[in-house]
């Protein structure tokens, strides 16, 4: 994994000695973080006017200032230039406090695994308020704690019996008429970028999706930006035998302009 500090690389053990975080930082007491993940291929950062977007937001929420773009986007554009990987990589810029009340901003490469399909336990799970503003921010303590007990990728489920998400992908499903469709619910779900820019050329439909509806879809994905969509074979007990036979038809949609 490579890692950059306020656009400096930690390339040794006194690089990372220095970013160490105090026992009373906010981000490692609260989460008081806010960040965007997305995939870096061929030298290309995915999507990454969206991502601009997204942390831009972000930042003004945590800091209550005003994001330099241009300056975040040449440096973020300089270290990608000199990476010299073959391989797609997962990328993450994170925004948090220091120990001097300083916003610093954390950029890393790591390899991962491209997923092949994937299977699903479902759960409901109470949302904290500040998902309401579309933000990916650092507490994602309710949601980790549960994977961790259920060993497993969570479809998250509304108190009302509706389907909303995954635990890190928006969902899509095919209906009986041969209709892409995805969740929406008054309780709040995150506005992917795998979806809302990856998938843009795909006719989806937003509607309500209720658990027990589950058992009438045809085929099931996960998508998200680093990612992209996903089979899913499995949620509890309901088996999606035609997803992987869709794979192919995504991945044509897949950053289509």
């Amino acid at each position: 994994m490579k890692s950059y500090l306020n656009g400096k690389e930690l390339t040794n053990w006194d690089d990372f000695e220095d970013m160490k975080l105090p026992l009373n930082n906010s981000a490692f007491l609260w989460g008081e973080s806010v960040f965007t993940t997305g995939r870096l291929e061929e030298g290309k950062l995915q999507f990454w006017e969206a991502h601009l977007v997204r942390i831009e937001k972000a930042y003004k929420w945590l800091t209550n200032e005003n994001l330099n773009k241009e300056e975040l986007q040449n440096e973020v554009f300089n270290i990608v230039s000199h990476l010299r990987e073959s391989k797609p990589l997962r990328f993450r810029l994170t925004y948090f406090f220091d120990s001097w009340s300083q916003p610093c901003r954390l950029l890393t490469f790591s390899p991962f695994t491209q997923k092949n399909d994937c299977e699903l336990v479902s759960t409901q799970i109470p949302y904290v308020s500040l998902r309401s503003q579309n933000l990916k921010v650092g507490q994602y303590a309710d949601i980790n704690v549960l994977k961790r007990k259920l060993k497993s990728e969570l479809c998250l489920i509304s108190k009302a019996g509706e389907v909303l998400e995954s635990s890190s992908s928006n969902l899509i499903f095919l209906n009986g008429h041969d209709e892409w469709e995805t969740p929406q619910s008054e309780d709040f779900i995150l506005e992917g970028i795998g979806l809302h820019h990856g998938l843009k050329t795909l006719k989806i439909q937003r509607r309500t999706i209720l658990k027990k509806e589950l058992k009438s879809k045809k085929a099931a994905f996960t998508v998200n930006a680093v990612h992209g969509p996903v089979p899913i074979t499995r949620i509890d007990d309901i088996t999606f035998t035609e997803s992987k036979n869709y794979l192919t038809h995504l991945k044509n949609h897949w950053g289509a302009e």
